[in-house]
């Protein structure tokens, strides 16, 4: 299950960030190397593990950063909410970010880690194979105010 709230049950000090990355209504997607976790599907969005003692959106900046290449700064960020992620083999906190940019920024991809990039609406992206949580993310950005 997800949750927009913390539910009273939730104990995990696991925690991650992401950041939705659009540009003019497509959103940048990123399809997960073959022998990584969930390999070969499509993530809602860059991000990943918060670091120890890194803050949410230190992680958010890093995560985009070493995944696609692309630079932001603090301020270009709008911070949406937390979602919580209770599965049966793990539970964990995602903080989740939205950056707008006018252009189309260049994209490097890590080829451990992704295969290929592209850039889609929602609704397009919803069409994908998406990892676990995925449409819910995109749910959670769509109500968070775009």
């Amino acid at each position: 299950m997800i949750y927009d709230e913390r539910p009273d049950s939730f104990r995990s000090e696991k925690a991650g960030s992401i950041c939705f990355v659009e540009c003019r209504g497509e959103f940048l997607l990123l399809k997960r190397a073959p022998d990584s976790y969930e390999g070969g599907l499509w993530t809602a969005a860059p991000g990943g593990k918060l670091e120890p003692g890194e803050t949410p959106l230190e992680g958010a900046l890093r995560e985009v950063e070493e995944e696609t290449g692309v630079i932001f700064q603090a301020k270009q960020l709008r911070f949406i909410g937390v979602l919580y992620f209770c599965f049966p083999d793990m539970e964990y906190a995602l903080h989740v970010f939205h950056a707008k940019v006018e252009k189309k920024p260049e994209v490097e991809i890590r080829l451990n880690e992704h295969t290929e990039y592209r850039w889609d609406t929602l609704r397009e992206a919803r069409k994908l194979p998406l990892m676990r949580g995925g449409q819910e993310c995109l749910r959670f950005l769509e109500e968070g105010g775009l």
